[in-house]
């Protein structure tokens, strides 16, 4: 039996976080697991409308025979995103928990998940990562990653538990999108039948029972599933799946089988909620202005990009004038060019390398920074 493929689906959340980055090459710590997700398919992530699609009629009662408690509007339920509703809540938070076991040969192999999410639409701010184990490694599988208006933090832990912090910035980054952590890979619900109101996590909610005939996890066997949707806004606040057969997405063997469970939850919705960015991302930071009319301006890690209207002539005054006035001194003889110029500069225990190139009608600047 192969491993069970929890490095997989960390990457392809990952890669999910990364879309959109206009085109920037991932950092090295996280290169290997977007590559990863991108072989995979970065398809398997499912966004799809949805809707409540009551499909019995309140019978009418009469003195013979009444009518049977669930016939009513709530008798059956048919969703097809586990993420309707969420959209219109202004915060919430959500958690995404999970296990698997499988033997082989009289091997057992075992993998758990824990993923979370907290969203604050006003503050455009969201914040989520999971930890990942499985059996054959023992060792967890962690990140988090902020996005916060146009910025976006990447936060790993490698194999020894070192961690490490990447922002991004500009077109660099990519923007709010609100929801990211449901567990819509797996399909929908259609026909749960309703069982009765419930209160969950302090939300009134609608109580529904379903199998393997009306989920859609046809890759995982026999399925028992609960599932609770909220009374006001439709959105799932409880989601309690069990299941035994097929693996899908969290091995790599498609023949493996076995049991597993997992629980989606929501709450703390629309409660004060302030998510910023991560301590220790901006440790090594070296301020260097940019020119007036830059655009395009992107930052990853110690690389910031943008584009000027001004010529390569100008860039370079500019620079030779703002970092002497800084305090920086130059490191070695500048190279100034038709084509290309290169400066150098140095201060106390930091360095700067400032280069400059024609782009198309405008000038592109790219500067590195380094702090020891």
């Amino acid at each position: 039996m192969k491993r069970i493929n929890l490095v997989f689906t960390a990457a392809l959340l990952l890669a999910v976080a990364l879309a959109g980055c206009g085109g920037a090459k991932p950092p090295a710590v996280a290169e290997k697991a977007a590559a990863t997700a991108q072989k995979a398919g970065e398809k398997a992530v499912q966004q799809a409308a949805t809707k409540l699609a009551p499909t019995a009629e309140k019978a009418a009662p009469t003195a013979a025979k009444p009518a049977p408690a669930a016939a009513s509007a709530d008798a059956e339920l048919s969703l097809q995103s586990r993420e309707t509703g969420l959209d219109k809540l202004k915060t919430y938070r959500s958690k995404w928990q999970g296990e698997w076991s499988a033997t082989d040969k009289g091997a057992v192999e075992k993998a758990s998940w824990e993923w979370f999410e907290e969203v604050a639409r006003d503050s455009q701010a969201q914040h989520w990562g999971s930890k990942m184990v499985d059996s054959q490694s023992g060792k967890p599988v962690e990140f988090e990653i902020y996005r916060i208006a146009d910025a976006t933090y990447i936060v790993t832990k490698d194999a020894s538990g070192k961690q490490e912090c990447l922002m991004m910035s500009g077109e660099a980054a990519s923007p709010f999108s609100g929801s990211v952590l449901t567990p819509n890979t797996f399909g929908g619900v259609n026909g749960a039948k309703f069982v009765g109101a419930e209160t969950i996590n302090g939300i009134k909610t609608k109580h529904y029972k379903y199998d393997d005939k009306a989920a859609s996890l046809t890759a995982f066997g026999r399925v028992s599933g609960e599932i609770w949707v909220a009374e006001d806004g439709g959105y799932v606040v409880k989601d309690a799946v069990t299941w035994e057969g097929g693996a899908g997405m969290f091995s790599g063997n498609a023949k493996s089988s076995g049991k597993g469970a997992w629980t989606f939850e929501v709450y703390d919705v629309n409660k004060p909620l302030t998510i910023e960015p991560p301590t220790g991302c901006d440790k090594g930071k070296v301020d260097v202005p940019l020119m007036p009319d830059a655009t395009e301006t992107a930052r990853m890690g110690p690389v910031t990009t943008y584009k000027t209207a001004s010529k390569l002539a100008d860039v370079a005054a500019f620079y030779k004038t703002a970092m002497e006035k800084a305090g920086w001194q130059l490191d070695n003889e500048p190279e100034i060019t038709e084509e290309a110029v290169a400066l150098s500069y140095i201060k106390d225990n930091a360095t700067v390398q400032i280069t400059a190139m024609p782009a198309d009608d405008k000038t592109q600047v790219l500067i590195s920074t380094a702090q020891e």
